[in-house]
C-alpha cells in the first residue's frame, strides 16, 4: 500500500500537481512508515526514472539513507494494554491516522459545498474548517516531535525555573512523559548546552507510571464501569420492587405508582422496603 502511494506521488510531482518541498515531505513521512525492502524497491525505481531530476533523486535517497533509516522509537507495546478500544500504533502511525483524519474532513468541506438541497451550511463549513486547521497545525507539531524523537535528538534536562518549583525532572524516576510541544521546546534549549544534553529515549528509561493520558482513560473506565454496575443494581432493586403492591397508592403489581391526582409517578418507596 505504501509502495503505490509514493509511486502515485511521484506522478503527480510530474504532473505539476506537488511542489517539489510537498514531495519531499510526503516521501520523508512515507519512508518512515515503509519497511526497509519497500523503500529499497521505491528508491530502486525512481532511480530509472529518466525524467526525475539527478538532483531530486539524490536528495530523496538521502532522506532515508542519512536520515530516516536510523530513526529508532522507545516503543513500549504493553503502554495501553489495559484499555480494550485503544489502537495501538507507533508514533509515525499515529501522525499517519492524524493526517487521514484530516483527509476526511476535507472530504466533509467538498460534500458541504456539493449537497443537493438549498441549506446556508456556512456555520456548518466554518466548524469543520476551523477543525481541519487545528489538526494541521497539530500535525506539524507531533511531525517535528517524531523526528527529534527518533532521531536522537539530545534534549535540555530541565526547563527554565524548573528548580525554583521544586518540581522533579522530566527525566528522573519520579518526572511525566513530556508533550510534543514540551520535547520541541527542550530540543531547542539542548542546543544551547549540549555537553548536558540527553536523548528522550534516554530520558524515560526511568519512567514507570503510563503516559498521562493512558491513566486517565483507565480511571475514566473504571468509573464508567463502576457507574453500570450501580445503574444495574438500581434497576434490579427497581424490578423487584415493581412486583409488588404500592402500600401507599394500591397500585397493583407490575402497575406504575400513581399520585393523588392518578398521574404516573416513579416508584414509591414503600415498595422498595417491602422488595427488600
Amino acid at each position: 500500500m505504501l509502495l503505490p502511494r509514493m509511486q502515485r506521488v511521484i506522478v503527480s510531482y510530474q504532473e505539476g500537481r506537488l511542489s517539489r518541498r510537498s514531495l519531499l515531505g510526503f516521501l520523508k513521512w512515507e519512508m518512515v512508515l515503509a519497511d526497509h525492502n519497500t523503500v529499497s524497491t521505491f528508491l530502486a525505481e525512481i532511480q530509472d526514472k529518466p525524467n526525475l531530476d539527478s538532483d531530486l533523486v539524490d536528495e530523496v535517497t538521502r532522506t532515508y539513507t542519512e536520515n530516516v533509516q536510523h530513526w529508532v522509537f522507545p516503543e513500549e507495546p504493553a503502554l495501553s494494554k489495559a484499555i480494550p478500544e485503544a489502537l495501538e500504533c507507533t508514533f509515525p502511525e499515529l501522525i499517519q491516522v492524524f493526517k487521514s483524519a484530516r483527509g476526511a474532513l476535507g472530504v466533509v468541506l467538498d460534500a458541504l459545498v456539493g449537497v443537493n438541497v438549498r441549506l446556508n451550511l456556512r456555520g456548518s463549513y466554518g466548524a469543520v474548517r476551523d477543525a481541519r486547521l487545528l489538526l494541521t497545525k497539530e500535525i506539524a507539531l507531533l511531525e517535528r516531535a517524531c523526528e527529534d524523537v527518533g532521531s536522537g535528538t539530545r534534549l535540555a534536562p530541565a526547563f527554565p525555573d524548573e528548580a525554583d518549583e521544586e518540581r522533579p525532572s522530566w527525566y528522573s524516576p519520579h518526572g511525566a512523559p513530556l508533550s510534543p510541544k514540551q520535547i520541541t521546546w527542550l530540543a531547542d534549549l539542548g542546543k544551547e548546552s549540549p555537553e548536558i544534553s540527553l536523548t528522550y529515549a534516554e530520558g524515560i528509561t526511568a519512567h514507570s507510571h503510563p503516559p498521562q493520558l493512558v491513566t486517565e482513560r483507565i480511571k475514566a473506565r473504571e468509573r464508567q464501569l463502576l457507574r453500570a454496575k450501580e445503574i444495574r443494581a438500581f434497576e434490579e432493586q427497581e424490578r423487584r420492587a415493581m412486583k409488588e403492591a404500592c402500600p401507599r397508592c394500591n397500585s397493583a403489581s407490575g402497575e406504575l405508582c400513581r399520585t393523588r391526582a392518578g398521574k404516573e409517578t416513579g416508584v414509591h418507596k414503600g415498595r422498595y422496603r417491602i422488595a427488600s
